[in-house]
């Protein structure tokens, strides 16, 4: 194998291993995000259920 393949080939495994990297990071960020939206939003709902049944009770 030539040098220049040889170099080629490890230039493109290393900008592979860095999109992996970056697809892997911005996966997560999004996961987080959704997480946390989904999160207050069952809070909200537990509050405007809690108050409504405490308007029930009264």
């Amino acid at each position: 194998m030539s040098f220049r393949l040889r170099l080629f080939l490890s230039f493109s495994l290393l900008w592979l291993l860095f999109l992996v990297g970056a697809l892997y990071l911005a996966g997560q960020g999004v996961e987080r995000a959704l997480r946390g939206h989904l999160e207050a939003t069952l809070r909200e709902d537990a509050k405007r259920a809690a108050e409504a049944y405490r308007k029930g009770q009264a």
